[in-house]
């Protein structure tokens, strides 16, 4: 974080969300976790659908990897991009009817998934990081998806809006 820079205090925010994902890792220490081939690019640009299939395109060599990495990489794109900020509930990445849609037809990992819950945060940060430091730079979905950060990452780990990080 020392290396990007900005208009004072941007980076502030996410030097929170870096300290509240370390500090929340151990709760999920002991926890099982699946693994499987990963692919790694399993994000919405990569499925496509039709009336009745889905496709999934995948550039990426497979390797094995947490099922978590490939869902949580899935379900953080769109609950910054789409997700009903609203109807999810503190500690939750997305709202109840969004999991047990998404949930009800993947079944490999579940929600309380180690892998699952641990990369979340991870991939939170790892978005972020993808942004330009200066929010002048953004682009419109650039602003969007930091946006969408900004209220996912306030859901599930609430004290950080309270200390004005967010």
């Amino acid at each position: 974080l020392a290396r990007r820079r900005g208009p004072p205090g941007a980076a502030a925010g996410l030097g929170a969300l870096v300290a509240a994902v370390a500090a929340s890792a151990p709760r999920f220490d002991g926890r099982p976790a699946r693994h499987a081939q990963a692919h790694g690019d399993y994000i919405l640009r990569n499925i496509q659908l039709d009336d009745s299939t889905v496709f999934a395109f995948d550039f990426e060599p497979e390797a094995t990897a947490p099922a978590g990495y490939d869902v949580v990489r899935f379900l953080v794109d769109y609950a910054t991009l789409f997700g009903d900020h609203g109807k999810a509930g503190p500690g939750q990445l997305l709202s109840a009817a969004d999991s047990v849609a998404f949930f009800g037809g993947y079944r490999f990992a579940r929600p309380a998934d180690a892998g699952i819950g641990v990369l979340t945060g991870v991939q939170l940060v790892h978005d972020w990081m993808k942004l330009p430091i200066d929010p002048e730079r953004h682009s419109l979905i650039e602003a969007v998806r930091l946006n969408g950060i900004r209220e996912t990452a306030a859901r599930l780990f609430p004290h950080l809006r309270g200390q004005g990080h967010l």
